[in-house]
């Protein structure tokens, strides 16, 4: 095997990697939303822990009886 053969067996998994590179042009607004949601759920922390505990003492009474 030839010096670039061997190079080209090595790369030739990453380049299906690069063919999935997302750029900072679409990742960010993916975060952003990501972000806005985060910060909504922070806010209201409280009220969607007392809300989860609600549906897990419902659903195991349920299953109780």
């Amino acid at each position: 095997m030839t010096l670039l053969n061997l190079i080209l067996l090595f790369l030739s998994p990453l380049a299906d990697i690069v063919l999935l590179y997302i750029g900072p042009e679409t990742f960010m607004p993916i975060l952003s939303a990501l972000a806005a949601v985060g910060g909504v759920l922070l806010i209201f922390w409280r009220n969607v822990m007392a809300f989860f505990r609600k549906a897990l003492h419902f659903f195991r009474s349920k299953n109780a009886e």
